[in-house]
């Protein structure tokens, strides 16, 4: 049907006549949000822009992949900016995970590190017990984050439905 396929992640488009939905809701039947136009093939779409311009002043006239590309970037200014800050909030979080996650771990070898220091073999071999564990779980941890990047799409923007560019409703004007 008409309405197959225009679910939005922040919007849903319904048709319906608008005469009737005028009644329903008591406004006057020439009030409108979005008036979907669709010329025929061998309308000029020019003039066509310029009669609607002349009888609407204040609409702002749209085609189909503006329509879409304004739809698009509505979404992501809704979303993005909740991402981004969960993502800074999960990383700090990790973070504090990592580093309490070294520290004991640290803790639990103090004994080892005191009988290190006390067979004489120094700061080296005591550095070399802490910093060589963190620095393998820090690689680890960095290429898992960077496979789990690379196979989520790699382009670091959320993706959305239908970027591909296309909109179900065809031309628009509104």
């Amino acid at each position: 049907g008409l309405s197959e396929g225009t679910f939005g992640i922040a919007t849903n488009m319904t048709f319906v006549n608008k005469e009737a939905l005028a009644r329903l809701m008591g406004v006057p039947p020439q009030a409108a949000s979005y008036v979907l136009v669709q010329p025929a093939p061998s309308a000029d779409l020019q003039a066509l822009t310029g009669e609607l311009r002349a009888a609407v002043p204040e609409a702002n006239l749209l085609t189909q992949a503006d329509f879409a590309t304004s739809d698009k970037e509505m979404i992501r200014q809704m979303g993005v900016d909740v991402i981004r800050a969960m993502t800074l909030v999960a990383y700090a979080v990790g973070l504090l995970v990592i580093g309490l996650t070294i520290y004991t771990a640290t803790l639990e070898r103090a004994r080892e590190y005191g009988v290190l220091k006390a067979n004489r073999r120094g700061p080296p071999a005591v550095v070399e017990r802490g910093l060589c564990p963190g620095l393998l779980r820090r690689g680890a941890g960095l290429s898992a984050g960077g496979g789990a990047g690379l196979w989520n799409g790699g382009s670091g923007e959320p993706s959305l439905p239908g970027d591909a560019g296309r909109h179900p409703a065809g031309p628009a004007f509104t």
